[in-house]
């Protein structure tokens, strides 16, 4: 049988390697001048309470050598933009995080989120790496 054409490419189906862990990634640093960036994974946009909209904002902030995050759309805070694929990206805070909890960025660093505290009426999660 001949197939004409260019053939399709078939792609399988991601798996999450974290179906039931809310999880952010902190993607390895690009070789050459790449995007530093975050990923979240499903579960942590469902518990952050994210549409993906890409309108929603997330902070990330550093107490006591524990990473925390917080949806803070609206707020007079620096922020990132969650764009529609999940993805926030930010060289700054990117080397900050790695520098103070002291992580090797040539890999993909993975943090499960947990719930943490209340404050100003911001729900703030904690960061573990796992």
């Amino acid at each position: 049988m001949f197939i004409f054409g260019v053939p399709k490419n078939t792609r399988e189906a991601k798996v999450e390697k974290y179906p039931d862990t809310p999880v952010l990634v902190m993607n390895a640093v690009p070789v050459g001048d790449g995007n530093c960036s975050f990923q979240t994974n499903p579960k942590l946009r469902e518990l952050l309470g994210l549409s993906l909209d890409g309108t929603e904002m997330v902070s990330i902030a550093i107490k006591d050598g524990v990473a925390r995050i917080a949806v803070t759309t609206g707020r007079d805070v620096e922020q990132y933009l969650v764009r529609k694929n999940g993805k926030f990206s930010n060289k700054p805070i990117h080397q900050f995080v790695a520098k103070t909890l002291e992580l090797n960025t040539a890999v993909d660093n993975e943090f499960s989120v947990e719930f943490d505290t209340t404050q100003d009426g911001i729900n703030i999660y904690k960061l573990n790496l796992i």
